[in-house]
């Protein structure tokens, strides 16, 4: 049965780009297993930027990266089989700067991870 990960939330000023996230194995009861998939929501930033979500192993390689996201929407992505093995980072990577959300110089993408813990691991 697949689990989900706490709500990543990342805070973007006007000139912010790319943000990565916490490990995610700081999530209390994630352990090792496969990240099966992810949804991203994004408010409608002021100059429409896309965003890339991709997931970072413990070294800071990139092993996984998803098409874009259109902004001011909600992308569900499911069927993947991506190592969760140790302290691996969800990086969200916007494709300019953002110009921020309605009156605000900033705006917040939040991106749900779900995962299949391993059966062998409690």
């Amino acid at each position: 049965m697949a689990r989900k990960v706490d709500l990543l939330s990342f805070f973007f000023d006007a000139a912010d780009t790319e943000i990565d996230s916490a490990v995610i194995s700081a999530n209390k009861g994630v352990h090792q297993g496969q990240m099966v998939g992810f949804k991203i929501t994004q408010p409608d930033w002021a100059n429409g930027v896309t965003a890339v979500v991709k997931v970072l192993d413990e070294d800071g390689d990139i092993i996984y990266t998803s098409g874009n996201c259109a902004h001011n929407s909600t992308v569900v992505t499911m069927g993947l089989n991506i190592p969760l093995i140790q302290k691996e980072k969800v990086r969200v990577t916007l494709s300019g700067a953002h110009g921020g959300v309605g009156a605000a110089d900033h705006g917040t993408a939040a991106v749900r991870v779900y995962y299949k813990p391993d059966a062998l691991i409690p």
